[in-house]
């Protein structure tokens, strides 16, 4: 019988430690792998689920968009259907904007006027009260509701009666910074009332 040399069982221990080490190694590439595998996943499924977010807040920002311009126009054309113009004061520069039937109202081209302007259009018998009642609405923070009286400089000095509407804007501070309002040309109407109560 042949008899086994020391070294051959060294070199057999060292060669199954070596397969050993080798099925260790490829385990735990394997562990490495299928880690990257399920990091790379999440991180996709991540990704995906954050597209879809952006898709569905773009989506209903467009939405919103959309749906605040309909309303835009919707509401332009029923202050056009009233003949109403609208406006807006910014009570800190003291510059009232206002649209172009806002304009044809009170008998100007321009786009805006600092409130002076206007108190100078306002009939004197209506300034004071007009001012009063702009103050007691700022003051109060409550929506002024007027008519009065404006001499038109375009059209003979002609006395037109205007109705008009204007809510405070408050800021962070509490404080008023803006007043938003509409104006309509009541003259016709206040007329008929005129002729009407003469009879």
């Amino acid at each position: 019988s042949r008899v086994a040399s020391p070294g051959a069982g060294r070199l057999a221990l060292v060669h199954v430690l070596d397969i050993r080490d080798r099925v260790a190694v490829e385990r735990q590439q394997r562990e490495l792998a299928d880690a990257l595998e399920a990091e790379v996943a999440a991180r996709t499924a991540a990704h995906v689920e954050s597209e879809r977010r952006l898709r569905l807040s773009l989506d209903a920002e467009r939405n919103l968009l959309i749906e605040s311009q309909e309303q835009q126009q919707r509401l332009d054309m029923s202050l056009r259907a009233a003949g109403m113009g609208t406006f807006e004061w910014d009570v800190l520069t003291n510059r009232i904007v206002y649209d172009e039937r806002a304009g044809n109202i009170v008998g100007l081209d321009e786009d805006s006027m600092s409130t002076e302007q206007l108190l100078e259009l306002v009939d004197p018998a209506d300034r004071a009260r007009i001012i009063e009642a702009v103050r007691t609405s700022l003051i109060r923070r409550e929506p002024d509701d007027t008519v009065f009286r404006i001499c038109r400089h375009d059209d003979d000095d002609a006395i037109r009666w205007v109705h008009g509407w204007g809510r405070p804007v408050e800021n962070e501070d509490d404080s008023v910074h803006k007043v938003f309002g509409v104006v309509q040309d009541v003259t016709a109407e206040r007329e008929v009332r005129r002729l009407v109560e003469e009879r």
